[in-house]
């Protein structure tokens, strides 16, 4: 996987749209941002394909497509989770040949001097799946890439729907994907509670249909 080449994990990131007297392109969805790996641009142009600079994101109902050139972190900063709670995305991969990762981050802040810290949750085509973590100035692998229980190589010349979910108690943090549990880490070893969204490695051209949060006060039946 290739580490964000970044300090300030969740810096607010301009739509830009080029400007004609043509049809103009889908504008980005309303509110929502975006931190890349390596420089790039939103593309949203019909029928063209994201390249190693550019990547497409647009509405498109129900919920987003989105087509990467350079892998990064989509959010909008609006939404923020704390405490108790669950994340969880339905993500339609689309065929490729790219083996990186999709999945949900969660606890994504942008402290301004060396605070910044975000964690993912991602799964691989070839059946893999890892946590990572940036703090301090540093990517680590919470739980690195790994075959799990329950995951499933995904074909390159299919289309695959998995259901990703974070889950936070508080102590600890569980992953799921296909509502088989990958994985449970102490909430004390990564960071967990601001901003969450969308973690798409790059190459991945892919349907989210949803992003849903589950507040709870009771604890979150598990099923392990």
């Amino acid at each position: 996987m290739r580490a964000p080449t970044f300090l300030a994990v969740l810096v607010a990131a301009a739509p830009l749209v080029a400007q004609s007297t043509a049809v103009q392109p889908p504008p980005a969805p309303t509110g929502w941002q975006w931190r890349l790996d390596t420089p790039g641009r939103i593309a949203n142009i019909p029928n063209s394909t994201a390249t190693d600079s550019t990547f497409r994101f647009e509405d498109m109902a129900p919920g987003w497509h989105v087509t990467m050139g350079p892998g990064g972190f989509l959010y909008d900063p609006a939404n923020t989770a704390n405490g108790r709670f669950a994340v969880q995305a339905e993500m339609i991969l689309f065929p490729s040949k790219t083996n990186d990762e999709f999945g949900l981050f969660i606890g994504g802040s942008d402290g301004g001097t060396g605070g910044e810290a975000v964690s993912w949750f991602v799964v691989r085509r070839d059946g893999q799946a890892g946590v990572f973590a940036f703090s301090g100035g540093q990517m680590r692998p919470v739980s690195d890439w790994a075959p799990r229980e329950g995951i499933k190589p995904l074909a390159a010349d299919g289309t695959v729907r998995t259901v990703v979910r974070v889950l936070a108690e508080p102590d600890s943090v569980r992953y799921f994907v296909d509502g088989n549990c990958v994985g449970a880490w102490a909430r004390a070893s990564l960071p967990v509670d601001g901003v969450y969204g969308f973690r798409i490695g790059r190459g991945t051209n892919m349907h989210i249909t949803n992003l849903d949060i589950t507040r709870r006060h009771a604890p979150f039946p598990v099923r392990r």
